[in-house]
């Protein structure tokens, strides 16, 4: 059953990379005698957002869709003189457009998964559920967006005049940032600021800041849980740790009380780093976007291994590196034993997974990463150790 698993995992794998290689073809607009049908395409949104077509604009907002960045699109909108809130206006815009063709694609991806009756039913069940939880994030992240980003971010920058260390000043005196395992200041927060009548700012959990969205995220995450509980996983036994760790997201997700946020998610990515299977979900984890109070990005995503690559390859090289260095510093450095039993310790915590995104949704329609080290809470860390995503192959695209 496993043979067949990895068999069907291979033809998944390949369905994912034909995708990315037609999305990529959108760069031969730029060509002469490019398809008209694409062309159309790129060069109505460029108008919608009240371009003029020219070859540089098209680049533009091809690296919006197919790469997911939105940096060029941003210094087109300011070259043509669009007020700041008008660029905000025309960047969500692109945001919607660019979701919408990207929601179509994983549609698409799960259909012919099912269509194909690839994988298992537990597995095609993980495909679905991601989806449909996918789609609750990236609904939401417009308004994360707007509330965090160009919202109270803006607005703390000109109450304080763009002077950003009396902003953080604020942020430690008022107490403001999520408390961390023993009641320090959290390096990260999963929750927002919301000024009060009076001037001053209170933070606000998820759950009560983006209440409709949390709600019908957690509908669907519920939902999911409770598909996966009506299947087996007969190939790698992951039905118990799974269904665990979405419950974990579901509760922390639904917590209202600002100082137990990271405990809760710590818990998520404890038990995220039970689940071992060549499929991979991808929870909230990156926190790079907000500046100031370093709330965490929407991310959602399920990774897939090449199974052509075998990580198990990599680990044990590691270990012979290792095991080399000890050898040749053995009687030249002092404890270097001691660090050679530490760095092993470290390598067999550390879980290594080669492949690439097969679904996205969220704040990674704003940009997707090429590698990843996760968890960032170093407490669950220390008891659990590190997953090492390495998406190589979508570099390569």
């Amino acid at each position: 059953m496993k043979k067949q698993f990895f068999d069907d995992l291979g033809e998944v794998y390949q369905l994912i990379k034909d995708k990315q290689e037609q999305l990529h073809t959108f760069y031969d607009v730029l060509k002469p005698g490019a398809e008209s049908e694409k062309r159309a395409f790129i060069d109505d949104f460029v108008e919608k957002i009240g371009l003029e077509v020219t070859p540089e604009r098209e680049m533009a907002v091809i690296t919006r869709l197919v790469s997911l960045r939105d940096d060029a699109l941003t210094q087109a909108l300011k070259a043509a003189g669009f007020s700041e809130e008008e660029i905000i206006e025309k960047k969500e815009q692109a945001y919607l457009w660019v979701a919408d063709y990207h929601l179509k694609m994983h549609a698409s991806l799960v259909e012919e998964i099912e269509a194909k009756g690839l994988l298992t039913p537990f597995y095609r069940e993980v495909f679905r559920g991601v989806h449909a939880v996918g789609k609750t994030f990236s609904d939401w992240q417009s308004s994360w967006t707007a509330h965090i980003i160009d919202g109270v971010n803006r607005e703390l920058y000109r109450l304080f005049n763009g002077d950003e260390e009396k902003i953080f000043e604020m942020l430690h005196e008022k107490e403001l940032f999520d408390p961390g395992h023993a009641g320090e200041k959290g390096d990260r927060s999963y929750s927002v600021l919301v000024e009060q009548e009076d001037g001053s700012f209170k933070s606000v959990p998820y759950a009560e800041a983006f209440a409709q969205e949390v709600t019908t995220a957690l509908l669907a995450l519920a939902e999911f849980k409770n598909n996966l509980l009506k299947l087996e996983d007969e190939v790698f036994d992951q039905k118990e740790v799974l269904t665990d760790y979405l419950q974990a997201i579901i509760e922390a997700l639904a917590e209202r009380d600002t100082a137990k946020l990271i405990p809760r998610w710590a818990e998520v990515d404890r038990r995220w780093m039970k689940v071992t299977a060549p499929l991979q979900i991808g929870h909230p984890l990156e926190y790079y976007e907000d500046h100031y109070k370093k709330a965490v990005a929407l991310e959602w995503d399920l990774r897939i291994v090449n199974p052509k690559n075998s990580a198990g390859d990599v680990k044990e090289k590691i270990k012979s590196m290792y095991a080399k260095l000890f050898a040749a510093l053995r009687d030249e450095v002092e404890g270097s034993e001691k660090i050679y039993e530490t760095s092993l310790k470290s390598a067999d915590k550390v879980q290594l997974y080669l492949g690439r995104p097969a679904l996205y949704y969220g704040a990674e329609f704003c940009g997707l990463f090429s590698a990843q080290v996760v968890p960032n809470d170093e407490v669950v860390t220390k008891e659990a150790g590190k997953k090492i995503f390495a998406f190589a192959d979508n570099v390569l695209e």
